[in-house]
């Protein structure tokens, strides 16, 4: 059975420091101006220059952690996950359930339970069919998943390509 790759969190993917970057060049760039800007005063700083530096300071701080968390991430994928086993079977007990904001779906596959909510877990498969998503009953599929303390992790779905 031929499968098409839907979803694949197990290869390294650097787009997320796109997302990171310019936030934080752009807060240096102002703490620049600003240290720039204090030199040449004449006289003592006022204390709202100092806490807007100082407010820079903490905003590019947490976006240096947080770059540097998500390069952890991506290239430690298993230190994060764990090892992940894959099987391969039949969607069966599918069932979509809804929060006051998002959309799940539970289903097993070779007896394992999966579930997500659509909009919740990161780095983990989480589209909902109602929201786009391939998942419904009787579906072949290939799994890769990784248990975690909370449950399963969906890191590569493949879906088995339809005969026209």
């Amino acid at each position: 059975m031929n499968y098409s790759v839907v979803y694949d969190s197990t290869r390294t993917n650097l787009w997320w420091w796109l997302t990171w970057s310019p936030a934080t060049v752009l807060g240096l760039l102002f703490i620049w101006l600003i240290l720039r800007g204090l030199r040449s005063l004449p006289h003592r700083p006022t204390k709202q220059r100092l806490l807007l530096l100082l407010l820079l300071v903490l905003v590019c701080a947490g976006g240096v952690w947080r770059l540097g968390f998500c390069y952890y991430v991506s290239r430690h994928f298993y230190l994060y996950y764990g090892p992940y086993t894959t099987i391969e079977g039949v969607v069966k007990n599918y069932r979509v359930f809804r929060t006051t904001s998002s959309i799940g779906e539970q289903f097993e596959v070779n007896g394992i339970r999966f579930g997500y909510i659509d909009s919740f877990q990161w780095k983990c498969f989480h589209k909902a069919a109602a929201n786009g998503g391939p998942i419904h009953e009787g579906l072949p599929v290939r799994i890769s998943y990784a248990t975690r303390q909370y449950g399963t992790c969906i890191v590569k779905l493949e879906v088995a390509e339809e005969k026209h």
